[in-house]
């Protein structure tokens, strides 16, 4: 067992966590419900007994296995091990990686992650594809690609839409992702005004009907079977889901729900026709409260924040942005994207604690567009990524602790909890650039095999993938000789 000079400690992974989403379409932030469940398996990546003279180390350590989204030890230079033609990365199952398909990004593509051999691949006519866990709950969030699912508990559900005059043409096909056998196909005509939602086991799709009706349908993940069937009776009715409670809202004249997983109508005569908001995602706080992005009827996002027993706490504009590597804790300062910003707010009182880029000179040309959103959120950092130089902040008093003098560019950065990997845009080739967390100081830096705009994503076992839109290239260490 060995602890590096910058206090990481190098461990041998037996078994890798599971990886558990939700929610088929949207990408909304991180949720802490749906970590609880896998936080225990994550740790196993820093889960280790060691005796350190000080305490110094110890303390990091111990830290470091509460901390969920970490990559394995960046503290050395990374090699390609094999690359493949793909457009992103969807997750690890058992011993495959799941990949989006070709640079158009439809379909899907297996390999195997130990080394890049396809076992299947489907057709772009596929659309759309996305893991699933078939255990995940109404209003749950995705994970990242670093944790590692199990097969029994996932599924891969893919979505293809075409419009005509008559109305949306939508085909939703489930497939298992170890062989990539279709086991449901459904076709789904609408004229719009609706989605399709995985929640649990089931598949749901609403919309409206040629008749300017409500339509909504359930099936089973698990068998294939459809469940329910249901036309509303009201024309001009629109609906919206209330994934959080399980439910379809109706409204027209007047206001009816349909329970997600029965398919039951119920009447609500006394509740006001105003369309409802729609709960994009969940999270819960340290001090037992939650806090939820709203988006309405007319599309504003706002983030509300409620208490225990459900009394709401503060609404405020904006949308919430969790980064995938995050300390236990840290959500007492709430990270909000409003208007391409970043404004951190006080989780319990709903102030305004610092933002950026305001109060920051970046480099972005005066006039020109820009974006942050959080990259890592631990040891009382926020990393801030976006179109500007990433930085570091005190995570609540904003105050800078370091700048990466990097250009701005997308994509999550891979965090060990002692270094974090970086892109670097301006760079005459494309680069990768390992900064220590604490003072941002470069460590190691290195040519990446595919000299393309890059985004970097953390796997299990150690690797990386170096994604382009058009390939995806794996890296790690260099492997030894025998």
């Amino acid at each position: 067992m060995k602890v590096d000079r910058d206090g990481l400690v190098e461990v041998t992974l037996e078994d890798e966590p599971d990886l558990r989403v939700a929610s088929l379409r949207e990408r909304p932030p991180w949720s802490a419900r749906a970590w609880g469940r896998v936080a225990a398996s994550i740790a196993v990546l820093l889960a280790v007994n060691v005796l350190v003279d000080g305490s110094g180390q110890a303390r990091d350590v111990a830290r470091l296995r509460e901390v969920t989204g970490l990559s394995g030890s960046l503290a050395g230079p990374f090699v390609e091990h094999w690359r493949v033609e793909a457009g992103g990365v969807l997750g690890v199952v058992g011993t495959l990686l799941l990949l989006q398909g070709g640079p158009s990004g439809a379909g899907a593509v297996a390999v195997r992650l130990a080394d890049g051999t396809v076992t299947w691949q489907g057709p772009p006519e596929l659309g759309s594809c996305a893991l699933h866990d078939l255990d995940e709950g109404p209003g749950g969030l995705p994970l990242p690609p670093v944790v590692h699912r199990a097969p029994k508990d996932v599924t891969l559900v893919c979505d293809s839409y075409t419009g005509s005059p008559s109305g949306s043409q939508q085909r939703i096909r489930v497939l298992d992702p170890l062989t990539g056998r279709t086991e449901l196909d459904v076709p789904w005509t609408s004229s719009g005004g609706g989605e399709i939602y995985a929640d649990g086991d089931g598949l749901i799709a609403y919309g409206i009907d040629l008749d300017n009706r409500v339509i909504a349908a359930r099936w089973s993940l698990v068998t294939g079977e459809q469940e329910w069937f249901v036309t509303g009776d009201e024309p001009l009715a629109v609906p919206s889901l209330d994934p959080v409670d399980g439910r379809l809202v109706v409204v027209g004249q007047r206001r009816v729900t349909i329970d997600l997983r029965t398919g039951a109508v119920v009447p609500d005569e006394g509740a006001v026709a105003d369309g409802g908001r729609v709960v994009v995602g969940v999270v819960d706080l340290p001090d037992g409260g939650t806090a939820v992005t709203e988006r309405a009827a007319d599309a504003e996002l706002t983030v509300a924040v409620h208490e225990r027993d459900g009394a709401l706490r503060f609404r405020r504009a904006g949308s919430l942005l969790l980064p995938e590597v995050e300390e236990p804790g840290a959500r007492d300062v709430l990270l909000v994207s409003v208007d391409g910003g970043l404004v951190a707010v006080d989780s319990r009182t709903g102030r305004d604690l610092w933002s950026v880029p305001t109060g920051w000179t970046g480099r972005a040309s005066p006039g020109e567009a820009t974006y942050r959103y959080p990259l890592a959120s631990v040891a009382d950092l926020v990393v801030v990524g976006g179109t500007g130089e990433p930085v570091a902040v005190d995570r609540r008093t904003g105050r800078l602790r370091w700048s990466s003098g990097l250009g701005g560019g997308g994509g999550p950065a891979p965090c060990d909890g002692f270094r974090i990997a970086l892109v670097d845009p301006a760079s005459p080739t494309a680069s990768m650039v390992v900064l220590g967390l604490a003072d941002g100081r470069q460590r190691w830096r290195r040519a990446l095999p595919i000299d393309e705009p890059s985004q970097l994503i953390a796997l299990p076992q150690g690797l990386l993938a170096q994604v382009t839109g058009s390939e995806v290239a794996v890296l790690g260490p260099a492997r030894r000789s025998h």
